[in-house]
C-alpha cells in the first residue's frame, strides 16, 4: 500500500512523517521532493518556483512512484501526486493532463491511500510566516519594501492554493483520509493522526468503503470518490 501524506504549508506533514518513522521503523518513509530538493536549500521556496523546476519535481515524483514494488506492504510518501496542485497553478488545468495521466499510470499497480491534512490558510500563514522571514533574511534581502513584497507573495500563494488542495483531494480516484489540523496543540494533532493511521494499517480496508465521523474535532474518512 502506498500512503501519501499531503496538505498545505505547515499543516503537519513533517510531524506526521516523524511519527511514522519513530513508531513504525520498518515502514519506508520518503520525504517530499520539493523545489529546495531540486534547486538547493537557499531557494526561496514554492512561492517562487519556476515552470522548469516544477516539471523536474513532477518527473521525480513519477519516477519514485513507478519504482515502488506492487507487493510492498506499506510505503509512506510525502505529497507525491498532490504536487498536481502546484502544477495546475503554474501551467493551468489543460496543460497538466499529460502529467496527471503519468501519475495515474504509475499508481495503477499500487493500492493507494491519500492522507490530506486539511489546514485553513490563515492557520498555515500564522505558522509559516516566521520561516519565510528567515528565508528572506538568509537570502540577504533587507530592503523593507522588497521584504514586504515577498511576504505578500508568500501569503497570497498560501491562500490561493487552498481551493486547489480541496479540488484535488476530491478529484483523485483513490481511497482518502482527511484530518483537520487547525489546533494550537501538536499533541492533539498527533493523537488524531495516530488514531486514523493505526486504523488504516491494521484494517487495510477494501474499497468501496465510506466511514465518516466527528469525534472531538477530528473528521476522518476512508472514501473512494
Amino acid at each position: 500500500m502506498l500512503i501519501t501524506i499531503s496538505g498545505p504549508q505547515s499543516s503537519g506533514k513533517t510531524t506526521a512523517l516523524k511519527f511514522v518513522r519513530k513508531t513504525y521503523p520498518t515502514i519506508p518513509v520518503i520525504s517530499e521532493t520539493d523545489v529546495r530538493t531540486i534547486a538547493g536549500e537557499n531557494h526561496l521556496g514554492g512561492a517562487f518556483v519556476t515552470k522548469h523546476e516544477q516539471e523536474l519535481i513532477l518527473q521525480k515524483d513519477i519516477e519514485i512512484i513507478s519504482s515502488f514494488d506492487r507487493d510492498i506492504s506499506y510505503v509512506v510518501f510525502e505529497c507525491g501526486i498532490m504536487h498536481m496542485i502546484y502544477a495546475e497553478e503554474q501551467f493551468g488545468e489543460k496543460e497538466i493532463q499529460n502529467y496527471y495521466d503519468q501519475f495515474i499510470s504509475a499508481h495503477s499497480k499500487l493500492k493507494t491511500t491519500v492522507f490530506f491534512i486539511d489546514t485553513l490558510p490563515e492557520i498555515s500563514w500564522k505558522r509559516r510566516k516566521k520561516i519565510y522571514r528567515e528565508r528572506i533574511s538568509k537570502a540577504g534581502i533587507i530592503n523593507p519594501s522588497e521584504v514586504k513584497k515577498m511576504m505578500k507573495t508568500y501569503r497570497t500563494t498560501i491562500f490561493s492554493r487552498y481551493p486547489l488542495w480541496k479540488k484535488w483531494i476530491r478529484k483523485l480516484p483513490f481511497q482518502k483520509i482527511i484530518i483537520e489540523n487547525n489546533h494550537n496543540s501538536e499533541k492533539k494533532f498527533l493523537e488524531d493522526f495516530k488514531k486514523v493511521f493505526e486504523k488504516l494499517i491494521s484494517s487495510r480496508p477494501s474499497p468501496p468503503l465510506r466511514q465518516l465521523a466527528d469525534r472531538g474535532g477530528l473528521r476522518w474518512g476512508l472514501t473512494l470518490e
